[in-house]
């Protein structure tokens, strides 16, 4: 087999694991797939962090409660997988390259983790035109939209600038919201899917845009926790 990262040739060398069906198949090398890292240990109650000491809470979350429209609201977000350097590395590829392909590594556990949550209707975080235009495809289509489930692209987003070229700070002093719904929701469960929580900014917008069109709850999984 060859490696959809490294370009390897590997043996994928067959045990009694291959024979259950919860079994993912498997795309990467032993030597790139271990360089994944899984969330673990204590994490933030509310966006998955990882944290050290006796907090619960970790700073961003704690900022958001400041907001006045976050004050009485939790926005709960479940992430896999910590942004470590090969994390980096595998997004930019992926992301910034056009490497469609990688997003297989991930499809089998999304699936599985899609069938512990509760919802109603699944919702990505969209790209803006420009955004669209430049990468040819949308990295969260590409991440969930695969393994079985319908999606509601209820969102349609006006930012221009990347996210990824702003501070942490820029990205928490964001005036505008950059997203728009055009459908009332009607009380529905919505779970909102992106690649990356970083600050929270983003997913944070496009809840609050969802809230204010009727969802009854929003929840987020993301595959990264940076």
């Amino acid at each position: 087999m060859i490696c959809l990262f490294c370009h390897q040739s590997w043996v994928d060398e067959m045990s009694w694991v291959d024979f259950l069906p919860s079994r993912a198949p498997r795309v990467l090398c032993e030597d790139c797939a271990g360089q994944f890292q899984r969330l673990s240990g204590k994490r933030c109650e509310t966006c998955s962090r990882e944290l050290e000491g006796d907090r619960n809470a970790c700073y961003d979350c704690h900022r958001w409660k400041r907001v006045p429209f976050w004050k009485d609201r939790d926005l709960h977000n479940l992430s896999l997988y910590q942004y470590n350097d090969f994390m980096k590395l595998y997004i930019a590829r992926f992301k910034f390259r056009g490497d469609y392909r990688l997003s297989e590594a991930f499809h089998h556990e999304i699936e599985q983790q899609y069938r512990k949550l509760t919802f109603d209707i699944i919702v990505p975080i969209p790209l803006s035109k420009n955004r669209a235009e430049e990468r040819r495809f949308n990295q969260v289509d590409a991440l969930f939209e695969r393994i079985g489930y319908s999606y509601q692209h209820l969102l349609t987003r006006t930012e221009s600038e990347k996210q990824s070229k702003k501070s942490r700070d820029e990205r928490m002093n964001m005036v505008s919201n950059p997203f728009t719904c055009y459908e009332e929701i009607k009380q529905q469960r919505v779970l909102l899917v992106d690649d990356i929580y970083t600050t929270g900014v983003t997913v944070h917008s496009a809840a609050e845009v969802l809230y204010r069109h009727g969802a009854k709850s929003v929840a987020v999984f993301t595959l990264v926790r940076g």
